[in-house]
């Protein structure tokens, strides 16, 4: 008979594992915003998702990461899609559609 026996200390069990970390840190609540963005080859609209950590919409715009990332979007050319980042560089206006002002919803980690 084969036994292995392995020491408690060789692999960290789940509950020793830190926390998993989703794009909002460790939190992951939001409050949703329904946008408008507009750049220099389409108009989207879609929900932008506002971190707790931030209070504004113009906080995400100037966060200093590269993408702006909306989900349930539409185009002007009648696409759709579930998510889309858009290159902040190329967004030439946004504007807010609708902000829900109540409790942030849970993001789970991408």
């Amino acid at each position: 008979m084969n036994h292995v026996i392995k020491h408690p200390a060789a692999a960290p069990s789940i509950t020793n594992r830190p926390a998993a970390r989703n794009v909002f840190g460790t939190a992951g609540r939001a409050r949703r915003a329904v946008v408008h963005v507009v750049t220099d080859r389409h108009h989207y609209h879609g929900t932008l998702y506002v971190p707790d950590g931030k209070k504004r919409v113009s906080d995400v715009l100037c966060d200093g990461k590269p993408f702006l990332n909306l989900t349930e979007v539409s185009t002007d050319g009648g696409a759709a899609d579930e998510f889309l980042a858009i290159n902040k560089s190329a967004i030439l206006s946004l504007r807010i559609v609708n902000e829900e002002h109540t409790e942030p919803v849970s993001i789970r980690a991408f």
